[in-house]
């Protein structure tokens, strides 16, 4: 999501709904704080948004649409199986410290959003889960790794990244300590841990 400096209105409002809900959550979050945030009136929030709950799941789309793209440009300048999964190492660890504090504040508030956009949010979850199986099929059928299920070490590699990256989450790395990590990282998935 773009910053609010030089950013248009509904950047503006959807930068200061992030930073709000972060601190406050959900339902204790106001209206009137995120103009007040945004340096805007409540009536220009409601010119973009119909309700809260609109504003919650526009930052929640943007953020996953966000890292979408992210993972895509990767991909793109990727030539190798590791070069793939380094790529989304990266951005994951990235996205994750910038969202991390909304997630802490407001994932267990969401019971309130629709099903439709349950079910979008579990697509996106999925179409990653597949992303990350045909990398490592396309690797096995390049010979670059040994016949393995692709979609096991999938549901692995996505669900370790959670976890690593909410563990790490409040660590400000510097770009060669986020690199060290996506090293070590892809050190115990691709080698494993056991003695050679």
């Amino acid at each position: 999501m773009p910053e609010s400096s030089g950013g248009s209105k509904k950047e503006q409002i959807m930068e200061a709904a992030l930073a709000i809900f972060s601190v406050k959550g959900f339902h204790l979050a106001k209206i009137e704080e995120i103009a007040q945030q945004a340096g805007v009136g409540k009536g220009t929030v409601y010119e973009y948004f119909c309700s809260k709950e609109a504003l919650f799941k526009e930052i929640l789309k943007e953020g996953a649409l966000t890292f979408d793209q992210l993972i895509a440009a990767e991909l793109g300048k990727a030539k190798t199986t590791q070069e793939k999964l380094e790529g989304i190492i990266r951005q994951s660890v990235i996205m994750w410290q910038r969202f991390h504090p909304l997630a802490k504040t407001t994932m267990m508030e969401t019971a309130f959003l629709d099903s439709p956009f349950h079910a979008w949010l579990m697509e996106k979850h999925y179409q990653r889960l597949f992303l990350i199986r045909d990398i490592i099929e396309e690797g096995m059928q390049k010979q670059e790794l040994r016949s393995i299920n692709g979609l096991h070490f999938a549901y692995l590699f996505y669900g370790g990244l959670a976890g690593m990256a909410g563990f790490y989450v409040e660590e400000d790395f510097t770009e060669d300590q986020l690199e060290l990590l996506i090293e070590k990282t892809l050190d115990y998935y691709l080698k494993g841990i056991a003695q050679k």
